[in-house]
């Protein structure tokens, strides 16, 4: 029975440090999420403002590939 219950008590630690794990890996993916959101953003704003697309591109370090679809859906 002690078996058992050490056995339990060990399952539900790992499951905690499991779930914390898993909770900060989602908040930094969070994170990286939000930060290229706002660089997209930003580079939209830059490119509505007539700056070159290379401007933008050395600015918020996007490749012009990507710019040139920003820029195809802001018109």
């Amino acid at each position: 029975r002690r078996e058992y219950m050490t056995l339990a008590m060990e399952m539900e630690r790992m499951k905690k440090i499991v779930s914390q794990e898993a909770r900060e890996e989602g908040k930094a993916e969070g994170r990286v999420e939000g930060a290229t959101e706002t660089t997209k953003t930003i580079a939209k704003e830059m490119l509505l403002k007539g700056i070159a697309i290379e401007v933008v591109s050395s600015c918020t370090h996007l490749p012009v590939e990507q710019l040139q679809e920003i820029a195809k859906e802001t018109h």
